[in-house]
């Protein structure tokens, strides 16, 4: 397991990095069907919340990941709210 530790949010300060990128990019007090995102985004893909924890999602991450040259991507729920949910 300690090779994938970088893979994972390992403190506060980097979870509030992070925090700030998706309010940076999302306007998180609009819901689907609204435009959610704060700027117009040319490429973008939502999935439902069971089919993105499967293990079918692996392939498609991937398959995009090269398709856009990305070597990160970031994924997390905004709902429930994490701090709130994890603090409790």
């Amino acid at each position: 397991m300690k090779q994938l530790e970088h893979l994972f949010v390992r403190s506060e300060k980097e979870f509030r990095f992070y925090q700030n990128l998706v309010d940076r990019v999302f306007d998180q007090d609009k819901k689907l069907p609204q435009q959610v995102f704060r700027q117009n985004m040319d490429c973008f893909l939502f999935q439902e919340f069971d089919w993105a924890l499967s293990d079918d999602i692996l392939p498609t991450i991937k398959e995009l990941s090269t398709v856009t040259q990305d070597r990160e991507f970031l994924t997390g729920v905004l709902q429930p709210d994490p701090t709130e949910y994890y603090l409790e």
